[in-house]
């Protein structure tokens, strides 16, 4: 697992008064399959690879990914979450919009639109005033995660809550009272 991004320091989220850094971690998604098929295979069997791996993208990508925290005076593991594997071979939103982004540039109506996005496995963490840690990744997923009870396990249905989006997180959230 590689670290992208700072960490996050806040309350721990166990009501227990201890502080804890927070840190997310996983691989970085590449670029859309279509940039180096065409150029390895040619256009036309390029372009059935780009959509081979759009179809079956578990094929080209199985990245690992997961929330960490520790006790921030000790160094001390609190909890670990494991985000199931990231299957694709790109950032979520880029081959969708790869099309629409390229229209953009041609047609001259965006003329400095960047052609992807290729962001990053995960936005930097934020918690919130009760522990609880928000924090963005490259499949479209806002997370939250608060181990409530301190026991150092993520119970998925009662300490997990997440949105999911269309396309991959590059900023963090922001917090402010009563808003994400």
């Amino acid at each position: 697992y590689t670290p992208h991004q700072a960490a996050a320091a806040g309350p721990s989220g166990a009501g227990d008064g201890r502080s804890a850094v927070v840190v997310g971690v996983g691989a970085t998604p590449g670029t859309p399959v279509i940039l180096w098929s065409e150029a390895k295979f040619g256009s036309y069997w390029g372009a059935v690879v780009h959509r081979v791996s759009d179809r079956f993208p578990w094929l080209f990508a199985k990245q690992r990914r997961a929330m960490l925290a520790f006790d921030a005076e000790t160094g001390v593991r609190l909890w670990r979450w494991d985000l199931e594997p990231y299957r694709r071979p790109d950032f979520a939103g880029d081959t969708e919009h790869l099309p629409l982004r390229l229209k953009d540039i041609v047609t001259g109506h965006n003329p400095l639109n960047e052609l992807m996005c290729l962001g990053i496995s995960c936005t930097r963490p934020v918690i919130g005033r009760d522990g609880t840690v928000y924090q963005g990744w490259q499949d479209g997923s806002l997370v939250a995660v608060r181990d409530a009870n301190g026991d150092g396990r993520i119970d998925p249905e009662t300490e997990v809550s997440r949105r999911s989006f269309p396309t991959g997180f590059v900023g963090g959230p922001t917090l402010a009272d009563g808003m994400l």
